[in-house]
């Protein structure tokens, strides 16, 4: 029958990952790590506006929820000069003084996905990090 699909792909239905899967669950519910991100989130998300309105030349807006945050690009006036995009320029000098960020593409949006577990020293660094990058950017 055509409604019927059992699945057929090595990923799907694999106990070892689902108990893995079951596992993690397990460890954000007792470690209470998402309440922590729902406190650390809006901090975070303060702060970053706060350096959006400092590099207010390159960064348009700054978005998110919890540890998932995201920063618009303002669109570059002479892209024909711009081999790169400013989100994947700051993506590269993110890279360089030692922060992992996510890959932007083509696109105008740097995305940040921090650990449910992070410490905020290390997110004390990951703002200055940014700023340096942004700084860089606008100059």
């Amino acid at each position: 029958a055509p409604e019927l699909n059992l699945g057929y792909f090595t990923h799907e239905k694999n106990p070892l990952m689902a108990r893995a899967g079951l596992i993690t669950l397990d460890i954000i519910q007792k470690n209470r790590l998402a309440e922590r991100a729902k406190v650390l989130g809006p901090s975070l998300l303060t702060r970053l506006v706060e350096l959006q309105q400092r590099h207010a030349n390159v960064v348009e807006r700054v978005r998110g929820r919890g540890l998932a945050l995201s920063l618009d690009f303002v669109t570059q006036a002479d892209v024909s000069t711009n081999t790169r995009s400013r989100a994947e320029a700051v993506f590269f000098r993110c890279i360089e003084r030692g922060m992992i960020v996510n890959y932007p593409g083509y696109g105008r949006t740097l995305k940040l996905s921090l650990p449910l577990n992070i410490e905020q020293n290390d997110i004390d660094l990951a703002v200055n990090v940014l700023n340096d990058a942004l700084a860089d950017e606008a100059s």
